[in-house]
């Protein structure tokens, strides 16, 4: 599938937003550096969520930042996010709900709710031994009725400082103040300007039609669309070509 995106949209727009760059690491290391600039500080511990999981402890300016990932609370996490300033860790409706909500049986319910994930009570156990100055649960849908039951399952073990995660909350963090609140998007709007010239795609690399979709193209509402875009050229000076609308005209010549 990224093959085909990359192929598709890479022969026709600045290629770059489509290449991944790859960094392995040994996610067995604990408390490992994988990047370190600008006084940015990464490191992996491992994470129970099968193999090759990893958590992640970010340092810069003397504040401290965990990241669990899908995660059960382990001894890495317990023995390196001691004191965190900002420590996120993933946290789950208990088994009723994933009977009542997901479907689930109840053998489903207990292994994905408490065995694949961490339950909530188990969520304030690992934060009142590791005593962020502000813990933070996700992963789980924050709504209506399941927020009561978290909250009030986390609290029967954990009473420090909490927020139940939603979509674009935001926290403000110095070494004075911890802010939460939460942003308000712009769910229509476009993409930043861009921030370097543009690279020219790599018309070369172009995907490879077949001729069966190609066969597809429909020639009365072609003609609307390539008569848009010579009104386009003519308006901006440009001599670009249909390269699909196009086809069934070129056929007849």
């Amino acid at each position: 599938m990224w093959a085909w995106e990359m192929a598709t949209r890479g022969s026709a727009v600045d290629p770059r937003g489509l290449k991944l760059e790859v960094n392995e690491f040994d996610w067995t290391k604990i408390n490992n550096v994988i990047y370190s600039e600008n006084g940015v500080v990464v490191r992996t511990i491992p994470a129970i969520h099968g193999d090759q999981s990893a958590s992640f402890i970010l340092e810069w300016n003397g504040l401290k930042f965990a990241f669990s990932s899908d995660n059960l609370p382990n001894k890495w996490w317990l023995a390196h996010t001691k004191g965190m300033d900002l420590s996120i860790h993933e946290c789950f409706i208990p088994p009723e709900f994933m009977v009542e909500k997901y479907g689930m049986t109840p053998s489903e319910a207990i292994f994905v709710g408490t065995q694949g994930h961490t339950a909530a009570q188990a969520f304030g156990k690992i934060m009142s031994m590791t005593k962020p100055r502000h813990a933070v649960c996700y992963h789980f849908q924050n709504d209506f009725d399941t927020a009561r039951v978290v909250k009030s399952e986390i609290r029967k073990t954990y009473d420090g400082p909490l927020d139940l995660a939603l979509d674009f909350m935001v926290w403000n963090v110095t070494k004075d103040k911890i802010r939460t609140r939460m942003a308000v998007p712009n769910h229509e709007s476009f993409p930043a300007p861009p921030q370097r010239m543009k690279q020219p795609p790599d018309s070369m690399k172009a995907y490879k039609w077949t001729k069966f979709s190609l066969s597809g193209v429909e020639p009365e509402s072609a003609a609307v669309t390539n008569a848009l875009i010579a009104e386009f050229n003519k308006k901006n000076g440009t001599n670009i070509k249909p390269a699909l609308t196009g086809l069934p005209f070129r056929k007849k010549q």
